[in-house]
C-alpha cells in the first residue's frame, strides 16, 4: 500500500518542531520534510551531514520520553500482534515489538495520539510504551505482516492434520492463480477437520475486525476458528467460489454451487451458498456423505416402534406419507432410507428433489430447475407417465403439486413427501389450508409424521442417573468431553384408519381430531418417542425437555450458568494461587470457579459456559498445554479465550503458547490484579467479535 506524501506529512507533523528546537533543521529544511514526508527528508539530512538518526532519535527522548525505531518483521511480538489485530494496526498505524506482563512496546506513527495508547490498554490490559516510527515505513510493515500468505502459513501452524482433500470433477479448476497454494491448504484443511468433525455444515462469517469459522456438529453451531477479514473475505472465499464453479468478480448477488470432493478414500457432495452482507460475503457449506444414503433406519437412531411404523408405510402400494419438521431435521435422509429399503428389480422408483442431495443407485432422480419452467408439477405430471411404482416429491410447496400427489396415490402410487408443518396433525391442516377439500385429502392420504434431531448419549461416558431410569452425560475423549456423540431420531407418526379418513372428510377441528387419534392407537406423539428415547439410555432427559413434559422432573447434571455474568474458570495446581487469582477477579466484577488440573477443568467446562479460561501449564494429570489442546479441538469451547500461566520467560515458551492456540501467557510470579485485568481484556475482546 503505497502512502501519499500529504498522509505522511500529516502523521509526521508533530515532529517537526522538535526537529528545529533541538537539531537546528531551518525552515527550509521543514519545507521540504512537509512537501516530501519525514522519513525520506530526514535521511537525506543524515546523509548530508546535517545530524546523525541517533541525534534525532535523543531529540525526540529528550522532549517525550521515546526515542526513534526502524523495526523489521523480525522485531514483532506476534502474540501480541494478534491481540491487537490487523483493524487496529492499520486504523492507528502502530505496530507491537515487545509485551511483557505490565507493558506493551509500539512503533507508533502518532505516539502522542492518546486514543490509540488507550485502545492498545484495553485491548492487551497491558500500559503501552510507544516509540516512533515514520508513517510511511509503518505502512510497509503493516503490508508485510498481514500478507495472506504469511498469516495464512501461521494459521496452518494451528491445524491438525486430517485427510487428504480431492477435488472430484476440477474441469472448472484448470490453474489455481487466483489463489495461493497456503489459502488452498487452508481451505482443504478446514473442510477436513469439518468432516472429522461429523459436521453437517460450514459457516464463514465475517465481521468488522475479522472473520470466524463455525461448524454444526450434532445440531449446534460452535465457533471454531478467528481469521483475519483480509483472508477469510478475500483469498479463502475466492477459493471456494473456483471450487463450487461461482463468479468471482461478483460479489453483490447470492450465489450457490456444488463440490465433489475425495477425502480420504470417501466422497463428498458440499453445497456452497454465499450472501453479501455488510462485511464481506458470507459462504455456508452443507456437506452430504454418500454413505448417508445407504444407511438403515436403525442406523439413523430410529427405535422400533418408529421402525415398525416406518417399514409397514415402505410395504403400501399406494397412498401419499408425509414427512414434517423443520430444516435440518433429517427429513430427506429418512425418506431415502426408506426408498433403500423398497428398491428391488421389480418396483420403478423416481424421485423429485431440489436439489438431488444423495445418489441412490437403481432410483432415478430428477433435479428441479424453475428457470427452465421445470418445477415440482411440471416434473410430477411427467413422472406419472413413467410407470412408477414409488414417487418421492421433495416437497409439497403449493395446491397444485398437492392435488397431482393426491390423484397419483388414488391411481395407485405410493408417493412419499416432505410439507412444511410442525406435527402430523398439523399436517392434514396444511393441506386443507393450501385448498384442498377435506375428501381429497382423506382419500389419498396414509400417514403423516413430524421428525426432530436430538444429541446421542456417548456410549463411552454416559452413566445411569439415581432414579435408575434414565442416564447421565458425562463426557470424555470419545466425544470431546461433551457427553453427546451423534444424534437420535424422534419421531411422531399417524397412521390413518377408515374411520380416521372419515373424520379427515368431515374436518370435526384438529383437537378434536387428535385425541380421536390418540383414543385409537393411530398416534405416537413425539412425547412418546422421547420418553421411550430416555428410558432406553439413547438420550438424556435435558436434551428433550422440549417434546416431553415428564423430561422436567429427571435427575441432571447440567448446572445453570447465571446470566448477564461474566464467569471464568481458573486453572492451577497451587490452592494458595487459586484463591489470590478467584479474589482479583470477583474484585474485578466477575465470577470464578475453580479447578485444580486440567481433568477437572475439562468437567467444569462441559457443564457451564465459561467467558474466559487462564491455566498454569504445568499440572498433574491433564496440564495446561493437553487442556488447551482439548479446548481447541471442541467445537463448543473452541472460540473461548485461553490464557496461560507459565514459569517460563524465555521468548520459546511464549511462542509455543501462542501456537497452541493461546491468546494471551502471563509469566510467574505475577500481580493477580493483572492477571484479572487481563482476563477482562480478553473476555471484552470475544464479546466484541461475538457482537459483530
Amino acid at each position: 500500500m503505497s502512502v501519499s506524501t500529504k498522509e505522511a506529512s500529516f502523521a509526521d507533523e508533530w515532529i517537526l518542531p522538535v526537529l528545529k528546537s533541538k537539531l537546528g533543521v531551518t525552515e527550509d529544511d521543514l519545507a521540504l520534510l512537509r512537501r516530501r514526508g519525514v522519513r525520506f527528508a530526514v535521511a537525506e539530512l543524515i546523509r548530508s551531514g546535517r545530524f546523525t538518526r541517533e541525534q534525532a532519535s535523543a531529540a525526540l527522548n529528550e522532549s517525550y520520553g521515546f526515542g526513534w525505531v526502524e523495526p523489521t518483521r523480525d522485531d514483532v511480538d506476534r502474540l501480541a500482534l494478534k491481540q491487537i489485530g490487523e483493524e487496529m494496526c492499520r486504523r492507528h498505524l502502530l505496530i507491537p515489538l515487545k509485551m511483557t506482563e505490565d507493558t506493551i512496546d509500539l512503533a507508533a506513527a502518532r505516539p502522542l495520539d492518546a486514543t490509540a495508547l488507550e485502545d492498545v490498554r484495553v485491548r492487551t490490559g497491558r500500559t503501552p510504551r510507544p516509540r516512533y516510527t515514520p508513517a510511511p515505513m509503518l505502512h510497509e510493515l503493516i503490508e508485510v505482516l498481514f500478507d495472506p500468505d504469511d498469516a495464512v502459513y501461521d494459521l496452518l501452524k494451528n491445524i491438525e492434520a486430517h485427510d487428504t482433500v480431492e477435488l472430484v470433477r476440477s474441469d472448472n479448476i484448470s490453474a489455481d492463480g487466483e489463489v495461493r497454494a497456503p489459502v488452498v491448504r487452508l481451505m482443504n484443511s478446514l473442510i477436513a477437520r469439518a468432516i472429522a468433525s461429523g459436521a453437517s455444515d460450514v459457516h464463514i462469517e465475517h465481521s468488522e475486525h475479522s472473520s470466524v469459522v463455525r461448524f454444526r456438529v450434532d445440531g449446534d453451531l460452535s465457533n471454531i476458528m478467528t481469521l483475519p477479514r483480509s483472508i477469510a473475505a478475500g483469498p479463502l472465499l475466492a477459493r471456494l467460489k473456483i471450487m463450487g464453479d461461482l463468479d468471482i468478480a461478483n460479489r453483490m448477488r447470492p450465489q450457490d454451487g456444488r463440490i465433489a470432493l475425495r477425502v480420504g478414500s470417501n466422497e463428498f457432495d458440499l453445497r456452497l451458498s454465499t450472501l453479501p452482507t455488510q462485511y464481506g460475503e458470507k459462504a455456508v457449506l452443507r456437506i452430504l456423505d454418500h454413505r448417508t444414503a445407504s444407511k438403515t433406519l436403525k442406523d439413523l437412531g430410529f427405535d422400533p416402534p418408529s421402525i415398525a411404523g416406518l417399514a409397514a408405510i415402505s410395504e403400501s402400494d399406494d397412498g401419499v406419507f408425509i414427512m414434517t419438521g423443520p430444516t435440518g431435521s433429517g427429513k430427506t435422509t429418512t425418506l431415502m432410507s426408506m426408498l433403500g429399503m423398497m428398491r428391488s428389480t421389480k418396483t420403478n422408483i423416481v424421485t423429485i428433489e431440489n436439489p438431488v442431495e444423495y445418489r441412490l443407485e437403481g432410483v432415478s432422480q430428477v433435479n428441479v430447475n424453475e428457470a427452465q419452467g421445470l418445477g415440482f408439477p411440471q416434473i410430477l405430471r411427467s413422472v406419472l407417465r413413467q410407470d412408477p411404482d414409488t414417487i418421492m416429491v421433495g416437497e409439497i410447496r403449493d395446491k397444485e403439486t398437492a392435488a397431482i400427489a393426491s390423484q397419483a396415490a388414488q391411481t395407485g402410487h405410493l408417493v412419499l413427501t416432505t410439507l412444511h408443518a410442525n406435527d402430523s396433525v398439523k399436517a392434514i391442516v396444511r393441506l386443507m389450508d393450501m385448498g384442498l377439500e377435506p375428501f381429497a385429502v382423506a382419500a389419498g392420504l396414509r400417514a403423516t409424521s413430524a421428525q426432530r434431531l436430538v444429541r446421542r448419549l456417548c456410549r463411552a461416558c454416559r452413566k445411569p442417573a439415581d432414579d435408575g431410569a434414565s442416564f447421565l452425560a458425562v463426557g470424555c475423549a470419545d466425544c470431546r468431553f461433551t457427553g453427546y456423540s451423534g444424534r437420535v431420531a424422534l419421531l411422531e407418526i399417524l397412521q390413518l384408519n377408515d374411520d380416521l379418513r372419515g373424520l379427515v372428510a368431515n374436518w370435526p377441528g384438529e383437537k378434536e381430531f387428535r385425541q380421536a387419534a390418540a383414543a385409537c392407537g393411530a398416534l405416537r406423539t413425539l412425547a412418546d418417542a422421547a420418553k421411550a428415547s430416555v428410558a432406553a439410555g439413547d438420550t438424556s432427559a435435558e436434551e428433550v425437555a422440549s417434546y416431553w413434559d415428564g423430561a422436567r422432573s429427571v435427575p441432571s447434571v447440567r448446572a445453570a450458568v447465571p446470566r448477564g455474568e461474566d464467569r471464568v474458570l481458573i486453572v492451577d495446581d497451587d490452592e494458595v494461587l487459586r484463591l489470590l487469582l478467584v479474589r482479583a477477579v470477583v474484585n474485578r466484577g466477575m465470577a470464578a470457579d475453580e479447578a485444580e488440573n486440567g481433568e477437572v477443568a475439562l468437567e467444569l467446562l462441559r457443564r457451564k459456559e465459561y467467558a474466559a479460561v487462564l491455566t498454569d501449564l504445568n499440572m498433574p494429570r491433564v496440564d495446561g498445554r493437553a487442556l488447551l489442546s482439548r479446548i481447541r479441538s471442541d467445537p463448543r469451547t473452541a472460540g473461548v479465550p485461553v490464557l496461560i500461566l507459565t514459569s517460563d520467560t524465555d521468548d520459546h515458551s511464549h511462542e509455543m503458547a501462542l501456537e497452541a492456540g493461546a491468546d494471551d501467557y502471563l509469566t510467574k510470579p505475577f500481580k493477580p490484579a493483572i492477571v484479572a485485568a487481563k482476563l477482562a481484556a480478553a473476555v471484552r475482546r470475544a464479546a466484541g467479535e461475538a457482537k459483530s
